[in-house]
């Protein structure tokens, strides 16, 4: 972390295993446990952040899409209708 960004406190509190598995874990990797606990909450925010991206990509994605379908006037019942269908279609082509 860069010298000049400021660092907050947080006060945590874990149910008893899972502070054991992190006591273990941090052990094994040779860091504190406050070291580890900072990693692991720091990697789960930015997992968060790359999954949201990914969901506004695809989202952006299939609503350029839908014009080019010839499906720019549907309503939200029967996208919603159409989507039963291929998952209803897919589930039968999977598990005849």
């Amino acid at each position: 972390m860069p010298a000049d960004q400021k660092k907050r406190t947080v006060r945590l509190a874990l149910p008893e295993p899972a502070r054991n598995r992190a006591e273990r874990q941090a052990a094994r990797r040779h860091r504190s446990l406050e070291d580890h606990i900072e990693c692991a909450a720091k990697r789960a925010v930015e997992t968060e952040n790359e999954a949201q991206t990914l969901l506004e990509e695809v989202s952006r994605s299939y609503r350029a899409q839908r014009p080019r379908a010839g499906k720019r006037g549907q309503s939200a019942e029967e996208r919603l209708e159409e989507l039963r269908k291929l998952r209803e279609q897919a589930a039968s082509d999977l598990y005849p």
